[in-house]
């Protein structure tokens, strides 16, 4: 059954990339994190697409993101990617993988 999984998975992850790719010229996407993140909380993110492994420490400063140099210091995210998938999922939105040539992150806006 895993080599099945595995094959829907990657073409699924490969769908979506296309859809991005699409949705660029469209401006039905975001790229980049910090704007991934204020679309987010806005609740228009319908599809989160991470590059795996990607990781980013923040702090959320009225709102926005904002980098942090050190991901153990006091009011910071070690990891604000964990946070904008929870933000995106908790609205009806869904994670997805792989980017690719398109970022470490972007997303797919709801209509």
């Amino acid at each position: 059954a895993r080599p099945v999984i595995d094959a829907y998975l990657a073409r699924r992850e490969a769908d979506a990339v296309q859809e991005l790719v699409e949705a660029i010229g469209a401006h039905r996407a975001v790229v980049g994190i910090k704007a991934v993140w204020d679309h987010a909380i806005e609740g228009r993110g319908r599809v989160l697409l991470i590059e795996r492994d990607f990781e980013y420490p923040a702090r959320i400063a009225d709102g926005h993101l904002e980098p942090a140099d050190d991901a153990a210091a006091p009011g910071v995210l070690d990891d604000a990617v964990d946070a904008l998938i929870e933000a995106v999922v908790s609205t009806g939105g869904e994670e997805s993988g792989a980017l690719g040539d398109h970022g470490p992150v972007a997303m797919l806006l709801r209509y």
